[in-house]
């Protein structure tokens, strides 16, 4: 007999080990080889006879020489219906994760009490970088134990896949090795897929979804780094009958709904101008950057999306751009980069962003005929509080309070996939279609090359990709 897997409990769900090397917890509180579909307690060993003829049996069977050749076997589970199968050799060990439809069963990491819960979604993070592993993961996990949202997400694992970086599997996290192996182990049509990967991958990232048959998306900001990918992605959700939304946490942002109050109210007059400044030292991460990241794409898109949404349509009428300079090194578009907008409703937006900045800072300033009001949003997990400073006729007054807006955003749009709600606010794709022309006029206004050709995007020619691509020098227009 082979000793295969041992199983043990450390939370209410247990983990099971194989060699030493974890495997996600998704076979529930029991399981069975399926050739001997005997039930295995949760801490006892898994034993698998080599001639797979054999009946297996669970605990305490004396292990027998090594085979030759694989021995192959499918550990499934009692509760859920999830399969696991894996070989034997004299030299290795290996699982594939693998779910396969059973009458009656059902998907993998469901109780079947979830399977009439029909609004509890499964959760699939495309990209396992900063935005997905640092951002998106944590925020998953803090909805889950929320009881409020726990029935919309369930309790199925997190299932992820970066073919850059793979993650190590957890308790709670399952690493596929394809967006095609995903749509294999899940129900597409109840997932919500986080599409956290660099914006110039995006759209054929989705183009894959859609393939696999994965129709509820989030997709990180900016929706693209320029409008034809824009496009592109917009084509694949409408053809496919997808729903899309992007992440535009700051219109979940407590402080967002104080200023828009603010500008409704008119008690301070009307709203003349606009101030952001989103500074971040990010050099780090400049050094590692690819092929067209720019200053445009990293915090620009989050304050741009708040000023349409706080003063009405805009047009350009002015933007700059920098390289970041380091240790004689020379990252061209990374430094810092600014907008002038002048909206249809007469108000004035100018936004700047510095990527080499020795502090953070996100704010805000709202310039009335009667008032002067200043917003400082979080600029780190670190510390969800905003302030709101008013300084007005009546004097100075500030407020300080909680303000966990991606939490908030990411929480509504399970809501809104699960149909017990609205989608996000400022979320939808024609809005972030608007965001991503304006950031692509900057951009060429600033001579910042456009993207790798695609065959599959028909890319618009400009004059000013082909007279200055080359060049990247610090541009102000």
């Amino acid at each position: 007999m082979l000793s295969l897997i041992r199983g043990h409990s450390r939370s209410k769900v247990p983990a099971w080990e194989k060699n030493g090397i974890r495997v996600p917890a998704v076979f529930g509180d029991s399981a069975y080889l399926e050739c001997g579909i005997r039930p295995v307690p949760s801490g006892r060993r898994i034993t698998c006879a080599a001639n797979e003829g054999d009946r297996s049996r669970a605990g305490g069977a004396p292990e027998g020489p090594e085979p030759e050749g694989r021995v192959h076997f499918t550990l499934c589970s009692h509760r859920t219906g999830a399969r696991l199968t894996g070989f034997r050799s004299c030299s290795s060990i290996g699982f594939r994760p693998q779910w396969t439809a059973r009458a009656g069963r059902p998907t993998v990491g469901e109780s079947p009490s979830e399977t009439r819960k029909t609004m509890a979604l499964h959760t699939f993070v495309v990209g396992f970088g900063r935005a997905g592993g640092g951002l998106h993961l944590p925020v998953v996990r803090k909805l889950r134990a929320d009881a409020r949202a726990a029935e919309v997400l369930g309790t199925a694992p997190i299932v992820v896949f970066d073919p850059a970086t793979p993650p190590r599997h957890t308790d709670d996290v399952l690493a596929v090795p394809s967006i095609a192996a995903a749509g294999e182990l899940l129900d597409p049509r109840r997932t919500v897929v986080h599409v956290c990967v660099p914006p110039r991958e995006r759209p054929a990232v989705v183009r894959r979804l859609a393939r696999a048959g994965f129709t509820k998306v989030v997709l990180e900001k900016p929706l693209a780094c320029h409008r034809a990918h824009a496009d592109d992605i917009a084509g694949t959700v409408l053809r496919h009958g997808m729903d899309a939304v992007v992440v535009a946490h700051w219109h979940s942002a407590r402080l967002t709904a104080r200023l828009a109050r603010l500008i409704r109210s008119g008690d301070h007059g009307p709203l003349r101008a606009i101030t952001l400044r989103q500074h971040k030292p990010r050099l780090e991460r400049s050094l590692r950057a690819g092929a067209g990241d720019t200053a445009f794409d990293v915090e620009v898109p989050h304050g741009l999306g708040l000023a349409l949404s706080l003063a009405g349509p805009a047009s350009l009428t002015g933007a700059s751009c920098t390289a970041a300079r380091c240790d004689g090194r020379r990252l061209p578009w990374l430094g810092s980069a600014e907008l002038v907008l002048r909206h249809d409703s007469g108000v004035r937006t100018h936004l700047a962003s510095d990527l080499t900045a020795p502090i953070r800072q996100r704010s805000i300033t709202l310039r009335f005929d009667d008032a002067t009001v200043t917003g400082h949003y979080p600029v780190s997990a670190e510390d969800s509080h905003a302030r709101l400073t008013v300084r007005g006729r009546a004097g100075r007054s500030q407020e300080v309070f909680r303000d966990d807006a991606l939490t908030a955003f990411l929480g509504a749009a399970y809501r809104y996939f699960a149909g017990l709600g609205a989608p996000p606010e400022g979320a939808d794709l024609g809005r972030h279609a608007e965001i991503v022309r304006i950031l692509t006029e900057a951009k060429e206004r600033c001579g910042v090359p456009g993207p790798p050709p695609d065959p599959r995007i028909e890319m618009p020619r400009t004059e000013t990709h082909c007279a200055t691509s080359a060049a990247g020098h610090d541009t102000v227009v």
